[in-house]
């Protein structure tokens, strides 16, 4: 048996040109939404390490899509988790300066105990709430 001449077309090109469109849209995401943010990502403000649209950049310049790509995911990946743990922190450090005395005692950040499950309900003894008392002026 003849194996067919195929003809196979190498998929560099697509996979090049489609970094070169994910570039062009880190530059125009550069140059439309990020001063509306405040220009860096968490990672890059938090870590003084590249921003997000830096790796991104610098990764689709320089490989295929699809080589870029998991650096890609790896960067935004890391950056979720310093933006969540900045967050995290700054909630605790807030809550523990506005009740500083919540963490080392039984109470929630409200300054109240803990909340009961099944609340006690006041007993209703049958009487019609009581009016108050009129008081005339003289």
């Amino acid at each position: 048996m003849k194996a067919k001449n195929v003809l196979v077309l190498p998929l560099w090109p697509v996979d090049r040109g489609l970094a070169l469109i994910a570039c062009l849209g880190v530059i125009a995401y550069r140059r439309w939404i990020s001063p509306h943010k405040g220009f860096t990502c968490a990672y890059g403000t938090l870590t003084h390490e590249p921003s997000c649209s830096t790796v991104a950049l610098q990764a689709f310049r320089t490989q295929i899509f699809s080589q870029a790509m998991p650096a890609v995911r790896r960067q935004l990946t890391k950056c979720r988790e310093t933006y969540n743990h900045f967050v995290s922190e700054q909630l605790n450090a807030a809550n523990n300066q506005s009740f500083p005395h919540a963490s080392s005692t039984n109470e929630t950040a409200l300054g109240c105990g803990p909340c009961e499950a099944n609340p006690p309900l006041k007993k209703d003894d049958g009487k019609p709430p009581s009016e108050p008392q009129k008081t005339q002026d003289r």
